[in-house]
């Protein structure tokens, strides 16, 4: 499908889904304390109602989670979970509208009863800031063996509804400074120097 910058994943909110697999590199977390990692993308959605992921290495049909990018109804989230999702902290900013959008969640690796703090949200390059929710129980995510889904959650449910194009991963908490020259780059369809 025609993305942002050329082309892009497009999800029918059913089915639609892309499986990654599971390897370490996608795993913040042993446990014990956590790391940073940054996620952004273009994303076009085609409804303002119910669970949409963007990315998320999270299954709840087997109870067994990491982490999740994505957005209900028209609030962006960043939820992070200990293995068994016993205590979920996230955050959660009301920004989604039709159309195309930049979005990027930061979490910088604190871990802990604060985690949720150390979560930025950011919506066509400019920081929002969220609604926290901290986990008073919460120690760190484990490295567990789920696969990282595009588009869903790995359950089956949370399914796309829209598209999706230029998805990054990072294994470190960006900056504001870099998420800008990120939109800024990318915000006329095109791919600019970053």
């Amino acid at each position: 499908s025609s993305g942002k910058l050329g082309r892009g994943l497009s999800f029918d909110g059913v089915d639609d889904y892309v499986s990654v697999g599971d390897k370490d590199i996608f795993t913040f977390g042993n446990g014990t304390a956590d790391n940073p990692f940054s996620v952004c993308s273009w994303v076009n959605i085609n409804s303002l109602t119910g669970e949409k992921k963007i990315i998320s290495k999270y299954n709840s049909a087997t109870g067994v989670y990491e982490w999740a990018f994505g957005i209900f109804n028209a609030n962006l989230e960043v939820l992070l979970a200990d293995a068994v999702r016993l205590k979920v902290p996230y955050v959660s900013v009301t920004t989604m509208t039709l159309g195309w959008h930049y979005v990027c969640g930061v979490y910088d690796g604190r871990g802990g009863a604060t985690a949720a703090n150390g979560i930025a949200v950011y919506f066509d390059g400019v920081s929002k800031t969220p609604t926290v929710f901290n986990q008073a129980l919460y120690v760190a995510m484990s490295n567990t063996a789920i696969p990282v889904w595009i588009g869903a959650k790995n359950n089956p449910g949370g399914y796309m509804n829209g598209l999706i194009d230029d998805l990054r991963i990072f294994s470190r908490a960006l900056s504001a400074t870099e998420i800008a020259q990120m939109y800024n780059s990318t915000k006329d369809g095109y791919l600019g120097n970053i």
